[in-house]
């Protein structure tokens, strides 16, 4: 690169280059069939979540040329949706365009501001020495769909005692301004996240950093996410570089900081002990919005940096999560998956069981489905649940509820093709069992999402299983319990079949 993009706009690269991108990727067994994901090329982090002109607005970092060789482009690709769930692609929004975003515009947020939908993100910028310059800058698109740029940036650098890892601003409306949390990097290399205000949300100024409990702070907190729900102060955040056992932890993840609401007068966030958002091996950068009737709804990315999947050799990677509601009870953030979904279902299919030692409970799930599993009675031993099972059981996602280990344990060595292994296989989680579990699950043609008790307990991973993959068995290895299964077909969520 030297410096310099080298496309200025995504319809200005060669159409043979285009075509012969989204050819490969139309090859690829492992098409997700109700999950977001990119037509072709690389996608990471949703932005913009929000609510504009009638319609609910998303887009990702996108990048269409990722895996095609001396190709360059990054860009945010943007959605609008009814539901929160059909969408309807309207291709590239906001482009490398100007010497603010000359390599990209990076992560960001919007809202609603009178009749124009304002975006709020950081433009990524480097000069012949490849050393980077971070701007925050606003856009603004009106009831037409015309986007428009202010500039100069809201803001150019970073402050004093930070490095230039200074992006991701996540905005919000308070009583008395706006309000924006920002992800850092100190200049003693440890992660942090800031707070910035504006009261008319084009001129802003930073009030300072946002005083936590949490250690070890890692390098940077990349894509931070302050709201208030059911009465409490949630930060969500991403920190790099903490130290952990990488066969049992991902190599990067979402944390969660619930407690009092922040004080906007000394930055103060006296906040609980720190809660793992997702316990599943894929999941990062996430982002929320306020519906209009009142829901927190968050929207994650299902993908790792630094991390590779089998389908990159079709040209295309990265998927978003479906869209969960989030509530606050007891000090801890649960997820439920969005209630909306339940419009893509099909087929419909239910088992009810006496489940022991010696009859499993067998069904034919297909693929892209979501099954509800009660198991009533308290646990005493282990229940085990195969997912995406093959007819003779050899490969699969095993879910095992080990009661005497107080555990939940996550296991995809047998999923199908191979996932970052050097990262573990397994994922391990201390969990007390009650009187009565229940196991509601989201399956993808290459994804997984799961939802214990409420979404107290969510793991979301990205499987690549072969097609006769399509089975679910639960056995039980203890005393004998009643269980309920229901199944449904889940269908497609685009408007036009276009990705």
């Amino acid at each position: 690169m030297n410096g310099l993009r080298r496309y200025k706009r995504y319809a200005d690269i060669p159409s043979d280059v285009r075509r012969q991108a989204q050819a490969l990727s139309a090859k690829s067994p492992w098409r997700q069939q109700y999950h977001i994901e990119p037509k072709t090329g690389f996608l990471n982090d949703p932005n913009g979540l929000s609510y504009f002109n009638g319609q609910y607005h998303l887009c990702y970092q996108w990048s269409p040329l990722r895996y095609c060789e001396g190709e360059w482009y990054q860009g945010w690709f943007h959605l609008v949706s009814e539901d929160l769930v059909h969408w309807s692609p309207l291709g590239p929004l906001l482009e490398p365009e100007t010497a603010y975003d000359s390599h990209g515009p990076y992560s960001g947020s919007a809202i609603s501001v009178g009749d124009e939908l304002l975006f709020f993100y950081t433009g990524n910028t480097r000069d012949a020495c490849w050393q980077r310059t971070p701007y925050q800058l606003i856009a603004r698109l009106d009831t037409q769909g015309r986007l428009t740029r202010q500039l100069p940036p809201a803001l150019s650098g970073q402050p004093k005692g930070y490095t230039d890892h200074f992006r991701d601003p996540k905005i919000w409306r308070g009583d008395d301004a706006f309000y924006a949390v920002i992800g850092a990097q100190r200049e003693s290399l440890e992660g942090a996240c800031l707070l910035m205000r504006s009261d008319d949300a084009i001129n802003w100024h930073i009030q300072g950093e946002i005083k936590t409990d949490f250690t070890p702070r890692g390098y940077m907190w990349e894509c931070p996410d302050y709201f208030e729900q059911d009465g409490q102060g949630v930060l969500l955040f991403c920190p790099q570089g903490l130290s952990h056992d990488k066969t049992q932890r991902n190599l990067y993840e979402v944390y969660v900081l619930c407690g009092e609401p922040l004080s906007l007068h000394d930055l103060t966030f006296l906040h609980r002990k720190p809660q793992l958002l997702d316990n599943g091996f894929d999941m990062y950068a996430t982002q929320t919005m306020k519906t209009p009737d009142g829901r927190r709804i968050l929207i994650g990315w299902m993908g790792i940096s630094e991390m590779h999947y089998p389908t990159e050799a079709y040209g295309h990677c990265g998927i978003l999560t479906i869209p969960r509601e989030l509530k606050v009870q007891d000090g801890i953030l649960y997820q439920q998956p969005l209630k909306e979904l339940q419009t893509l279902r099909g087929d419909y299919q239910q088992q009810f069981a006496q489940l022991d030692n010696e009859q499993p409970v067998i069904m034919h799930s297909g693929a892209a489905f979501e099954a509800r599993i009660v198991i009533s009675g308290k646990i005493d031993d282990r229940v085990t649940i195969a997912l995406r099972a093959n007819p003779s059981g050899t490969r699969k996602t095993m879910l095992t509820l080990d009661a005497v280990k107080g555990q939940i344990v996550l296991d995809r060595s047998e999923a199908g093709e191979a996932v970052n292994p050097e990262y573990g296989e397994r994922r391990v989680t201390a969990w007390s069992f009650t009187s009565e579990t229940t196991v509601h699950v989201f399956s993808d043609v290459s994804s997984l999402e799961i939802f214990i008790n409420n979404g107290m307990f969510v793991s979301s991973s990205r499987i690549f299983p072969a097609e006769d993959q399509q089975w679910l068995v639960i056995e039980n290895h203890g005393v004998s319990q009643k269980v309920e299964v229901e199944c449904w077909q889940l269908q497609g969520i685009y408007h036009d079949g276009e990705k």
